[in-house]
């Protein structure tokens, strides 16, 4: 047990201090699916730029989003983008990446994190984010910024 612990200690703050630049594999851990990496990518992209809309089309209809010291709940696809683009529009990314993807039963998953100067200050950002199948297309159902 206590090994295990350790394990994701230690892959908590790989993430944290950006993984070397290298993908890891969570314990357990499957690839991402193709879509899912795609969206991935497009999430990257929107919070290295500051613009949501790049990966606003993969909300689902209701979607459960966690803020660090801001909004938590579930919220519809429309009220999830201005909470995150407010968010992410306030933070000036200077760098993120996703560096773990995995599968909790049959729910994918993703988280990366970075670093994002607010208010002239350096903090780092830890970003979670869970997909589910809705018809043929990967659906956003999760986003945890801390």
């Amino acid at each position: 047990m206590k090994r295990r612990i350790w394990f994701i200690v230690f892959i908590c703050a790989l993430n944290l201090s950006g993984g070397a630049g290298r993908a890891q594999v969570a314990e357990n851990a499957v690839p991402a699916p193709p879509g899912i990496s795609k969206i991935c990518e497009e999430i990257e992209r929107g919070i290295t730029r500051g613009e949501v809309k790049i990966f606003s089309l993969h909300f689902a209809r209701q979607l459960s989003v966690n803020i660090r010291d801001g909004e938590s709940g579930y919220f519809s696809a429309n009220q999830a983008f201005v909470l995150l683009q407010n968010f992410f529009g306030a933070r000036q990314a200077v760098r993120f990446k996703f560096t773990t993807f995995g599968e909790t039963g049959t729910i994918p998953f993703a988280t990366g994190g970075g670093s994002v100067t607010f208010r002239g200050n350096r903090e780092t950002i830890q970003i979670y984010v869970s997909f589910r199948r809705s018809g043929d297309r990967w659906r956003i159902t999760q986003f945890n910024a801390y």
